[in-house]
């Protein structure tokens, strides 16, 4: 039982040293990601290829928008970079992947999923799969009526 203390006490210390790429674990709700997000679009991975040296990133994944909601055009091809190197907090991507992004522009240009993991959607079947229940509580909730028109906008559209 005296381990406990000791390993509460490791585990908070750990907590309190996290830089910002670790805090991006914690889920943000989909308003607040929608706003900090620069692009927010059903993507197509083309391919993968890896990051320059000195990228705090493992890979680049090469994306054509298939439908934007924010920030590029339908057709428009971008790099995402991802694969921090950590099991946790991280999000990796592979080629053929159709997918709902929010993504963050970063200073190269290119861009990184924001909130890592919780940013990043599978789409199949004409549904975006995984939406966090939290942010749809109830049927009236507002943010309900968003989800339920952007699988809208989303569906019928083929990479």
């Amino acid at each position: 039982m005296r381990a406990q203390p000791a390993l509460i006490l490791a585990a908070t210390f750990l907590f309190l040293r996290t830089g910002p790429v670790d805090a991006k674990a914690a889920y943000i709700p989909l308003p607040q990601k929608a706003a900090a997000s620069d692009l927010i679009a059903r993507v197509n991975v083309l391919s993968i290829s890896p990051a320059p040296a000195g990228s705090r990133y493992r890979g680049i994944a090469r994306v054509r928008i298939v439908a934007s909601i924010k920030g590029l055009a339908k057709g428009k091809e971008v790099d995402l970079e991802f694969d921090n190197g950590l099991a946790c907090p991280n999000v990796r991507y592979a080629k053929g992947e159709d997918c709902l992004i929010f993504a963050a522009r970063l200073q190269n240009g290119h861009f990184e999923t924001y909130n890592t993991y919780f940013g990043k959607y599978f789409y199949r079947d004409g549904k975006v799969l995984g939406w966090m229940a939290e942010d749809f509580r109830s049927r009236d909730s507002p943010w309900t009526t968003v989800v339920n028109q952007l699988q809208s906008q989303l569906a019928d559209r083929k990479p």
